[in-house]
């Protein structure tokens, strides 16, 4: 995906289990099984927070579950 002038790989990958047996990867251009993301500047957000090394401040589910006073909602977070 090329956003911005800069060539992103997609944020969010979607996966299809195939006639009940294998787990296949769904293609953004067609086939099977098509996925479409708009992103509108994910890419160029997600870059900017780790550039700002605020990926180490990212807080998951599980974290709030071992700590219900910590927003897994990531609201935290400024760009």
């Amino acid at each position: 995906m090329i956003e911005g002038g800069k060539e992103h790989a997609a944020p969010i990958k979607l996966f299809y289990k195939e006639s009940g047996k294998n787990w296949k990867e769904a293609s953004s251009s067609g086939g099977d099984a098509e996925f479409s993301c708009p992103v509108g500047g994910l890419g160029d957000l997600i870059e900017s927070l780790v550039m700002q090394g605020q990926h180490r401040n990212l807080i998951d589910f599980e974290d709030h579950l071992n700590n219900i006073d910590e927003d897994w909602l990531n609201q935290h977070l400024h760009v």
